[in-house]
Protein backbone atom coordinates (compact mmCIF):
# COMPACT_ATOMS: atom_id res chain seq x y z
CA UNK A 1 0.00 0.00 0.00
CA UNK A 2 1.14 3.29 -0.26
CA UNK A 3 -1.60 5.48 1.92
CA UNK A 4 -1.19 9.62 2.20
CA UNK A 5 -0.66 9.34 5.71
CA UNK A 6 2.86 8.96 4.94
CA UNK A 7 2.76 10.01 1.12
CA UNK A 8 5.12 13.16 2.49
CA UNK A 9 7.44 10.43 4.19
CA UNK A 10 10.83 9.44 2.44
CA UNK A 11 11.03 5.52 2.13
CA UNK A 12 13.66 2.92 1.72
CA UNK A 13 11.74 -0.41 -0.24
CA UNK A 14 14.08 -3.31 -0.29
CA UNK A 15 14.19 -7.20 -0.84
CA UNK A 16 16.94 -9.97 -1.13
CA UNK A 17 17.37 -11.97 -4.38
CA UNK A 18 16.88 -15.18 -2.78
CA UNK A 19 14.52 -14.00 -0.06
CA UNK A 20 12.48 -17.16 0.42
CA UNK A 21 15.42 -18.97 1.10
CA UNK A 22 15.30 -18.28 5.05
CA UNK A 23 11.93 -21.08 4.92
CA UNK A 24 13.43 -23.63 2.74
CA UNK A 25 15.10 -26.54 3.60
CA UNK A 26 15.13 -28.80 0.42
CA UNK A 27 18.28 -28.04 -0.72
CA UNK A 28 18.98 -31.33 -3.16
CA UNK A 29 16.50 -29.86 -5.11
CA UNK A 30 16.53 -31.17 -8.89
CA UNK A 31 15.56 -29.58 -12.39
CA UNK A 32 11.97 -31.93 -11.97
CA UNK A 33 11.51 -30.82 -8.37
CA UNK A 34 11.82 -26.93 -9.07
CA UNK A 35 9.61 -27.54 -12.09
CA UNK A 36 6.94 -29.02 -9.53
CA UNK A 37 7.59 -26.04 -7.27
CA UNK A 38 6.76 -23.76 -10.09
CA UNK A 39 3.61 -25.97 -10.92
CA UNK A 40 2.53 -25.14 -8.25
CA UNK A 41 2.91 -21.09 -8.33
CA UNK A 42 1.53 -21.11 -12.01
CA UNK A 43 0.40 -24.46 -13.82
CA UNK A 44 -0.13 -23.23 -16.99
CA UNK A 45 3.40 -21.78 -17.55
CA UNK A 46 5.05 -24.34 -15.51
CA UNK A 47 8.10 -25.77 -18.13
CA UNK A 48 8.89 -21.91 -19.98
CA UNK A 49 8.67 -20.10 -15.82
CA UNK A 50 11.38 -23.70 -15.24
CA UNK A 51 13.67 -23.06 -17.96
CA UNK A 52 13.54 -18.89 -17.55
CA UNK A 53 14.61 -19.42 -13.62
CA UNK A 54 17.42 -22.28 -14.69
CA UNK A 55 18.82 -20.44 -17.57
CA UNK A 56 19.09 -17.19 -15.09
CA UNK A 57 20.45 -18.93 -12.66
CA UNK A 58 23.29 -21.72 -14.45
CA UNK A 59 25.74 -21.07 -11.57
CA UNK A 60 23.18 -21.66 -8.95
CA UNK A 61 21.62 -25.01 -7.79
CA UNK A 62 17.70 -25.60 -8.32
CA UNK A 63 17.27 -24.59 -4.63
CA UNK A 64 18.31 -21.03 -5.57
CA UNK A 65 16.52 -20.47 -8.50
CA UNK A 66 13.06 -21.64 -6.38
CA UNK A 67 13.88 -19.21 -3.97
CA UNK A 68 14.08 -16.80 -6.24
CA UNK A 69 10.52 -17.86 -7.76
CA UNK A 70 8.80 -17.90 -4.98
CA UNK A 71 10.49 -14.43 -3.95
CA UNK A 72 9.79 -12.94 -7.18
CA UNK A 73 6.50 -13.89 -6.93
CA UNK A 74 5.13 -12.70 -3.76
CA UNK A 75 7.42 -10.34 -1.49
CA UNK A 76 9.47 -8.83 -4.44
CA UNK A 77 5.96 -8.33 -6.67
CA UNK A 78 4.33 -6.62 -3.52
CA UNK A 79 7.26 -4.49 -3.00
CA UNK A 80 7.18 -3.34 -6.79
CA UNK A 81 3.44 -2.54 -6.24
CA UNK A 82 4.21 -0.26 -3.28
CA UNK A 83 7.01 1.20 -5.01
CA UNK A 84 4.47 1.84 -7.92
CA UNK A 85 1.67 3.46 -5.68
CA UNK A 86 4.22 5.57 -3.46
CA UNK A 87 5.50 7.30 -6.88
CA UNK A 88 1.95 7.43 -8.20
CA UNK A 89 1.48 9.84 -5.02
CA UNK A 90 4.17 12.36 -6.51
CA UNK A 91 5.15 13.01 -2.99
CA UNK A 92 8.57 12.40 -0.84
CA UNK A 93 10.41 10.03 -3.32
CA UNK A 94 11.27 6.23 -3.07
CA UNK A 95 14.17 4.19 -3.56
CA UNK A 96 13.96 0.44 -4.23
CA UNK A 97 16.87 -1.73 -3.86
CA UNK A 98 17.30 -5.74 -4.37
CA UNK A 99 20.65 -7.15 -1.77
CA UNK A 100 22.09 -9.63 -4.22
CA UNK A 101 25.02 -10.08 -2.66
CA UNK A 102 25.33 -14.05 -1.29
CA UNK A 103 25.96 -14.81 2.60
CA UNK A 104 28.92 -16.55 2.63
CA UNK A 105 27.85 -18.00 6.23
CA UNK A 106 27.30 -21.99 5.58
CA UNK A 107 28.66 -22.14 2.39
CA UNK A 108 26.99 -19.89 0.47
CA UNK A 109 24.10 -22.26 0.36
CA UNK A 110 21.11 -19.73 1.56
CA UNK A 111 22.83 -17.16 -1.46
CA UNK A 112 20.90 -13.73 -0.80
CA UNK A 113 18.68 -14.29 2.05
CA UNK A 114 15.59 -12.84 3.69
CA UNK A 115 17.18 -10.47 6.37
CA UNK A 116 21.00 -10.68 5.26
CA UNK A 117 21.03 -7.57 4.28
CA UNK A 118 19.98 -6.04 7.45
CA UNK A 119 23.75 -6.82 9.71
CA UNK A 120 24.96 -5.31 6.66
CA UNK A 121 22.82 -2.05 7.68
CA UNK A 122 23.99 -1.81 10.81
CA UNK A 123 27.69 -2.46 10.01
CA UNK A 124 28.22 -5.26 12.10
CA UNK A 125 30.90 -7.11 9.94
CA UNK A 126 31.69 -9.57 12.13
CA UNK A 127 28.99 -11.28 11.66
CA UNK A 128 29.37 -14.47 9.82
CA UNK A 129 25.93 -13.70 7.41
CA UNK A 130 28.41 -10.95 6.75
CA UNK A 131 31.61 -12.26 6.08
CA UNK A 132 33.03 -12.52 9.57
CA UNK A 133 35.08 -9.48 9.30
CA UNK A 134 36.10 -10.61 5.76
CA UNK A 135 37.32 -7.73 3.23
CA UNK A 136 34.41 -8.21 0.79
CA UNK A 137 31.29 -8.19 3.69
CA UNK A 138 32.96 -5.48 5.08
CA UNK A 139 33.02 -3.35 1.55
CA UNK A 140 29.09 -4.41 1.35
CA UNK A 141 28.75 -3.21 4.73
CA UNK A 142 30.49 -0.21 4.45
CA UNK A 143 28.18 -0.02 0.66
CA UNK A 144 24.67 -0.30 2.49
CA UNK A 145 25.19 1.21 6.21
CA UNK A 146 26.28 4.56 4.32
CA UNK A 147 23.20 4.47 2.50
CA UNK A 148 20.74 3.98 5.25
CA UNK A 149 22.88 6.61 7.33
CA UNK A 150 23.11 9.28 4.84
CA UNK A 151 19.50 8.50 4.43
CA UNK A 152 18.51 8.68 8.17
CA UNK A 153 20.39 12.31 8.58
CA UNK A 154 18.74 13.55 4.91
CA UNK A 155 15.94 11.65 3.70
CA UNK A 156 18.51 10.87 0.71
CA UNK A 157 20.25 7.30 0.35
CA UNK A 158 23.20 9.10 -1.89
CA UNK A 159 26.33 9.80 -0.60
CA UNK A 160 29.74 9.12 -2.07
CA UNK A 161 30.25 5.48 -1.01
CA UNK A 162 27.62 4.19 -3.47
CA UNK A 163 26.86 5.17 -7.53
CA UNK A 164 24.43 7.85 -7.79
CA UNK A 165 20.91 6.47 -6.65
CA UNK A 166 17.91 8.17 -8.59
CA UNK A 167 14.59 7.57 -7.06
CA UNK A 168 12.03 5.02 -8.50
CA UNK A 169 9.58 6.26 -10.56
CA UNK A 170 7.65 3.36 -12.71
CA UNK A 171 8.88 4.87 -15.98
CA UNK A 172 13.13 4.00 -14.77
CA UNK A 173 12.11 1.60 -12.39
CA UNK A 174 15.66 2.32 -10.93
CA UNK A 175 16.86 -0.15 -8.14
CA UNK A 176 19.89 -0.17 -6.98
CA UNK A 177 21.66 -3.43 -6.95
CA UNK A 178 23.55 -4.38 -3.93
CA UNK A 179 26.08 -6.91 -5.07
CA UNK A 180 30.07 -7.35 -5.67
CA UNK A 181 29.59 -4.74 -8.61
CA UNK A 182 27.08 -2.19 -6.85
CA UNK A 183 25.07 -0.51 -9.46
CA UNK A 184 21.76 1.14 -10.63
CA UNK A 185 19.97 -0.82 -12.69
CA UNK A 186 16.53 0.33 -14.64
CA UNK A 187 13.54 -1.93 -14.26
CA UNK A 188 16.13 -5.16 -12.72
CA UNK A 189 14.51 -8.96 -13.70
CA UNK A 190 12.13 -7.77 -15.95
CA UNK A 191 10.91 -10.61 -17.33
CA UNK A 192 10.29 -12.06 -13.64
CA UNK A 193 8.52 -8.99 -12.69
CA UNK A 194 6.35 -8.90 -16.06
CA UNK A 195 5.64 -12.72 -15.23
CA UNK A 196 4.29 -12.54 -11.95
CA UNK A 197 2.86 -8.91 -12.36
Amino acid sequence: AAPAESAGVPVIISTTLEDAALRLTNFDLDEAGLRGVIARLNPDKADAITRMYLDANLEKPPYLAQAQAITDSGARRNAIIQGERRAALGAAPTWMYIWAWPTPAFDGKFGAVHGHDVDASFHIVRSNMVGSGRAEGHLMADRLASAWVAFAKTGDPNNPVIPHWPPYEPGARSTMIFDANTRVENDPRRAFRELWA
